[in-house]
């Protein structure tokens, strides 16, 4: 999931700038993943928007420092992670730990970026996110069109469903299904009476794999 910092624009129009320039800046940010570069922003005004990671980043011992600065008015550690950049070596991270103490923390988390296989948060850009995707089209021996790659059909916010009860032996549950306006059915909801248990765990994956096979249009049956 990609986002921008609702801050962003909050900041932006504090700034000055007006809502057409910030719909500008914002765009570009959600394409490029970084505000270094984006339409009308005056280069004085790119240190407020540094972040803990990116080319716009900030040094790792500000985080140390802003952490020190309100350490006196805590009683226990405070929960912050320092970021620090893949480059950092093992004497930074032993220097920082050091520094850490001198201000006076009680304790101090790293995250070295892309130490792991898979993160929460990263800066970089997927491999191509800068090719435009295509719908290709080809003719097949009936006639049809083959579409490559599938396309969901998203369900509007407001829709119409339907409840239907059933009972398993001692086993009381509700399965409701959402509808298309056309009234083909694109997603499904499984209640069971056993809240909780594996059971339920199951039965919630299973409408989710459902839904998710009939809004990329796989047909019913196949479902």
């Amino acid at each position: 999931m990609s986002i921008v910092n609702q801050t962003v624009p909050r900041a932006l129009r504090a700034l000055g700038y007006s809502d057409e320039q910030v719909n500008d800046i914002v765009a570009y940010i959600d394409t490029e993943k970084t505000i270094l570069g984006a339409p009308h922003l005056r280069k004085e005004h790119e240190p407020v928007f540094a972040c803990s990671m990116g080319d716009n980043s900030i040094h790792y011992l500000g985080h140390v420092k802003m952490m020190a600065a309100v350490q006196p008015f805590l009683s226990g550690a405070i929960s912050k992670t320092v970021n620090m950049p893949e480059s950092a070596t093992v004497e930074d991270i032993e220097q920082l730990h050091i520094d850490s103490w001198k201000m006076g923390l009680k304790a101090v988390a790293i995250y070295r970026d892309n130490c792991k296989v898979a993160q929460p948060l990263s800066m970089a850009k997927k491999d191509g996110d800068d090719k435009k995707e295509e719908t290709v089209g080809s003719g097949s021996d009936d006639g049809k069109i083959v579409i490559k790659g599938a396309i969901r059909r998203k369900l509007p916010r407001i829709r119409s469903s339907r409840t239907y009860r059933f009972v398993v032996a001692d086993l009381e549950g509700f399965f409701t299904v959402g509808e298309y306006p056309d009234g083909a059915p694109g997603e499904l909801f499984i209640s069971v009476s056993r809240q909780g248990s594996t059971l339920a765990g199951l039965m919630d994956s299973f409408a989710i794999s459902v839904s998710h096979g009939l809004q990329y249009g796989v047909p019913l049956k196949a479902t």
